[in-house]
């Protein structure tokens, strides 16, 4: 559906973020980045590698990462 300017300007950017997410991706991708996310592990001492992939996969899931609203 397509929303005029002024109802899209008027729209939060969780909201926004939101509609995206249910418009262009599938649910299946969404929750296997999800659950690559809660099993991420540290392999081989490569601690910038690891958090370079954790940033990525909690931009793209964010709801699987707690922030300090959500403690």
């Amino acid at each position: 559906a397509t929303l005029g300017r002024e109802v899209a300007n008027a729209r939060s950017w969780a909201e926004v973020k939101q509609m995206m997410t249910d418009e262009f991706c599938l649910t299946e991708e969404v929750q296997r980045l999800e659950d690559e996310l809660r099993h991420l592990k540290l392999r081989d001492i490569n601690i910038a590698a690891y958090t370079e992939r954790f940033n990525e996969l909690a931009l793209l899931g964010p709801d699987a990462v707690p922030n300090e609203k959500k403690k």
